[in-house]
């Protein structure tokens, strides 16, 4: 499938980073306090090494690897009708929700996506929600926005 003609901003492959350099120090906290009972409890070895395994094979992947992909197979489309979101590169997810069934739209924005000035907006139904992460904080501004008033226009159709 081709991407939408919208993609997510190439910044959020550094908050992606950032976010596998937090994993990574909570991932090595959690191997050393296995260590510990490891040692003083005599616990299996082989499990202390099959994490330490598993953190050095899927951190670098991790960061040099999926948010590249992550971003890149990320879009999203808008018309007065409904907002289509894509994302996924062997698994394609691709959704399509109607204006009709907006019920409300918040900006979230953490202090990485902040330094960056980037936000991930979100759209609730009455069934689920769908987000859309690394948006500039004045284009997700916008879409809030712009989905707003076709949500609204929507409810005075029904």
């Amino acid at each position: 499938m081709q991407p939408l003609e919208n993609e997510i901003h190439p910044d959020m492959v550094k908050v992606w980073k950032a976010r596998v350099v937090m994993e990574l120090g909570i991932s090595v906290l959690v191997i050393l306090a296995y260590l510990f009972f490891m040692i003083k409890f005599n616990w299996w070895a082989w499990l202390f090494y099959v994490l330490i395994g598993l953190t050095v094979v899927y951190t670098p992947l991790d960061y040099f690897v999926f948010p590249k992909i992550r971003q890149r197979y990320y879009s999203y489309r808008l018309n007065e009708e409904e907002l289509e979101i894509q994302h996924g590169m062997f698994t394609v997810k691709r959704v399509l929700v109607p204006m009709i069934r907006v019920q409300h739209v918040t900006i979230e924005q953490g202090p990485i996506m902040r330094k960056y000035d980037l936000a991930e907006l979100q759209i609730s139904t009455a069934a689920t929600s769908h987000s859309i992460p690394g948006l500039k904080m004045r284009e997700a501004e916008q879409l809030k926005r712009q989905i707003g008033e076709l949500a609204k226009v929507s409810d005075e159709d029904v």
